[in-house]
């Protein structure tokens, strides 16, 4: 309960904690008055504290589930890395040829709209999961609260909220699209003259050279790296480089510059969809502790739920500057 008093009259006013801010009129001489906030208290401040705690585990988890949808297109990419490779060590012309085909496939548009909805189909997955995790969390640590928390499990109804919050593919990627289809089809036609004679082999030759080189420094850079890594593998020594670039030369530069441009424009996406994600987490957390507050937990069970979330947000700091050390190594090795 709040006790105040009339700013005109005097006369001392009492109410309920919920009325805190709110307006109206003293019962004694009928001025208008606000309610005062209810004085803290040790269970309001813990209550402050668990939600201060939800906050910051939101905002580390939503910095790492937007990456691990940028990591889809990285996994895309490590496919053209491997036929790079196979390329490299195949001798048989008609299986070289076939192989090509494959990674004009593998670059081209088809693939990379795989991997933007896979990484976004993956960032649904991760937030239905980590509210159900941290229902079960809640109902460990705070039993009493264990019948409301279970209630608010990921339904098909909490589904259609994430998917309506996460972005889909953003229309400003239509140009980068666009640029990268008209490069694919170009590739494979160029591919598909040139294999019509015997012409093609020694520029397939002078291409994997460096591929060895090319394929493991892929494995350790990042988003638009790997991309660029690619370009260096199928690149010729500069001594056995024709100044004058072929159709197939300029098919292919043109190919790796419009997956590559995708790539980057994905990479500047990270910060919109990181905030969706936070976003997401955050309505999941305050309804959850919503339901906990409805249930009237208990002093001493409130506080062990707050001692057990610390420990939890501890963990979460530790796992987050592994998560940055990594990231930060993998472009040091780019």
């Amino acid at each position: 309960m709040i006790d105040f008093k009339c700013s005109a009259c005097g006369a001392m006013l009492q109410t309920t904690d919920d009325r805190a801010g709110r307006s109206g009129r003293c019962k004694v001489c009928g001025a208008m008055v606000t309610v005062p906030a209810a004085p803290e208290t040790d269970s309001g401040r813990q209550w402050s504290r668990l939600r201060e705690l939800y906050g910051r585990e939101a905002e580390l988890a939503s910095e790492i589930v937007a990456f691990c949808a940028i990591e889809e297109w990285n996994e895309s990419q490590d496919r053209i890395l491997a036929i790079v490779e196979a390329v490299r060590e195949e001798d048989d012309p008609d299986r070289v040829r076939e192989l090509i085909y494959e990674w004009i496939e593998a670059v081209g548009p088809a693939t990379a709209a795989r991997a933007v909805r896979g990484g976004r189909r993956l960032v649904i997955e991760m937030l239905l999961r980590l509210n159900d995790q941290n229902i079960e969390f809640m109902c460990e640590h705070a039993p009493t609260a264990s019948v409301a928390l279970r209630r608010l499990r990921s339904s098909p109804q909490d589904e259609a909220f994430v998917e309506d919050i996460i972005p889909a593919e953003p229309q400003w990627l239509d140009a980068e699209r666009t640029r990268l289809d008209k490069a694919y089809r170009e590739c494979k036609q160029v591919w598909g003259d040139m294999t019509a004679d015997e012409g093609w082999m020694p520029v397939i030759a002078s291409w994997v050279k460096g591929a060895v080189t090319g394929y493991i420094a892929g494995a350790t850079l990042g988003l638009a790296g790997v991309i660029l890594s690619v370009a260096k593998a199928f690149a010729p020594d500069e001594e056995d480089s024709d100044p004058t670039p072929n159709a197939w030369d300029a098919a292919v530069d043109e190919l790796l510059e419009a997956s590559d441009s995708l790539a980057e424009r994905l990479g500047e996406a990270l910060p919109s969809l990181t905030r969706s994600v936070r976003y997401v987490l955050d309505v999941f957390n305050d309804r959850c502790i919503d339901a906990i507050l409805r249930t009237g937990l208990g002093d001493d069970e409130l506080a062990r739920l707050v001692a057990a979330q610390e420990q939890a947000v501890a963990e979460a700091e530790q796992e987050y500057e592994e998560f940055q050390a990594q990231f930060e190594e993998d472009g040091e090795g780019g």
